[in-house]
């Protein structure tokens, strides 16, 4: 989490599409985990990636690209914690 605060805090400019994005993303990643329903916020994701790349350039875009990154790897440990806590749940009702 500290590598997206960081990063965030030291984007210069359209700090609100970012934050939109980087929500977004948690809950792509979150539902294509969970196998639920996604497209909607698959298309969400790219509009504002794009609207990233072309407001900011490729530059900014990678260094966006690798704060999401950190994002799915932060869900995904997240939910490998949840899925270890039931796993732990479940053996002892057994």
């Amino acid at each position: 989490m500290e590598k997206i605060t960081t990063a965030y805090a030291n984007f210069p400019t359209d700090k609100e599409l970012l934050r939109k994005l980087i929500q977004t993303q948690f809950l792509l990643t979150e539902a294509e985990e969970k196998e639920l329903p996604s497209v909607d916020l698959e298309s969400e994701c790219l509009n504002l990636k794009m609207q990233i790349l072309n407001k900011l350039g490729k530059e900014k875009a990678q260094e966006v690209k690798n704060i999401l990154t950190n994002c799915g790897n932060l869900v995904r440990k997240e939910l490998e914690g949840d899925y270890g806590r039931w796993k732990r749940l479940s053996k002892k009702k057994g």
